[in-house]
């Protein structure tokens, strides 16, 4: 009577045991899915930044490129005063080039301080980024403790 007491003692632990092991089973196997799942975030999130440093460096160069047209666009309109010093016939057209030259170069600015602005906020984007990337490993890494106390 003992050994069947025991036998079915043994026997409704092996069950227990079975059914925990399918439970864990099950956990390994969301907790996998999340891992996937955070994976294929932080893959999404790294080529988010990535495309966002490039259209950064993109805006860079043409900042410069601007920068240089700046420059460039000065010394046209010191050249411009220069001639309308020595012709005065040609007044009327140097006038009107060194207008729009003018012009131009205060759009090239409003143009550079929106580049500056976007860039701005994509350094803010990419510091929100980089935070959410520390709080996804910690995450993982707490769900892998779990993991490890659970088995």
């Amino acid at each position: 009577a003992e050994a069947a007491v025991s036998a079915e003692e043994m026997l409704t632990g092996k069950q227990k045991m079975e059914r925990k092991m399918s439970e864990v089973k099950e956990e390994l196997e969301r907790e996998k899915s999340i891992r996937s799942s955070l994976e294929e975030s932080h893959n999404t999130l790294l080529g988010r930044v990535r495309e966002m440093e490039n259209m950064v460096e993109s805006e860079r160069k043409e900042v410069k490129s601007l920068t240089t047209d700046c420059t460039n666009l000065r010394n046209d309109a010191l050249r411009v005063r220069e001639e309308l010093r020595q012709e005065q016939n040609r007044a009327d057209m140097a006038e009107t080039g060194f207008v729009q030259t003018m012009e131009e170069l205060e759009r090239l600015k409003k143009s550079h301080s929106s580049a500056e602005s976007d860039r701005q906020l994509l350094v803010t984007e990419l510091s929100r980024l980089r935070t959410q990337y520390e709080d996804l490993i910690k995450q993982l890494e707490q769900t892998q403790v779990i993991v490890d106390q659970q088995k």
